[in-house]
């Protein structure tokens, strides 16, 4: 996780980080304990300018769209956890599948207003475009090649909650639902795997720095159940 951090972490020193071998940063962080403040100053930047994506006057509150359906995906998955509850454990995977399509979103507006775009990507009620087109074919386009390993347990544990999504969370199709603990557990432990490493890996392939909070849900620890309550 702090090697993750310190590679692909939304910090101050991001671009520097890149392609550094492990030794030197090892040695730095031997030789200077981190003890100080300092500031922290935001963008966001598109195309290369400086745009304000939304503005306001007052007091209030500004998020980026896809880190706040992070942020509430990852508060569900608490709330699943300490409730033993589908419906926060529903409410996690929904939210953590819109924070990837609302990433996705943000990459092709990026793209769509770069001067690399020699065709523009839309999506509309004329032109409808699956996501799972859109992973395997317009991500290499706009990472010039750069393609997601679909081979492994992120894309299977995806088309896994995207499921549960689609047939019991958002298009529930009986009276009653229910699971186990240990079925629970298991669907929970998914979620870093399928979702939060789905969209992690996504930032890493546009050399976008990854907000904290997908990290830190990368590498959360296991959900277990007792052998008493199993």
């Amino acid at each position: 996780m702090i090697w993750t951090f310190i590679y692909h972490g939304n910090h101050s020193r991001h671009e520097a980080m890149k392609g550094v071998s492990k030794h030197p940063i090892e040695k730095w962080f031997a030789e200077n304990n981190s003890e100080g403040g300092g500031g922290v100053s935001v963008s966001m930047t598109k195309c290369g300018k400086n745009e304000p994506e939304i503005e306001i006057e007052g007091s209030g509150i500004i998020g980026v769209d896809y880190e706040s359906k992070f942020e509430s995906a990852c508060r569900a998955r608490d709330k699943a956890i300490e409730g033993a509850s589908t419906e926060e454990l529903h409410t996690a995977i929904i939210k953590g599948i819109a924070s990837i399509e609302s990433y996705l979103a943000h990459r092709v507006d990026v793209w769509n207003r770069s001067l690399a775009a020699h065709t523009q990507l839309t999506d509309g009620k004329g032109t409808k475009v699956s996501f799972e087109e859109k992973i395997k074919v317009w991500v290499p386009t706009m990472s010039g090649g750069a393609r997601l390993n679909l081979s492994g347990a992120m894309w299977a544990d995806f088309i896994f909650l995207q499921a549960i999504r689609d047939n019991d969370a958002v298009h529930a199709k009986g009276f009653a639902q229910g699971a186990s603990f240990s079925d629970l557990a298991s669907v929970l432990n998914r979620f870093k795997t399928g979702i939060a490493d789905f969209l992690l890996q996504l930032h890493v392939i546009f050399s976008e720095p990854v907000p904290r909070v997908v990290i830190r849900a990368r590498f959360f620890p296991e959900v277990y159940v007792p052998k008493k309550t199993k």
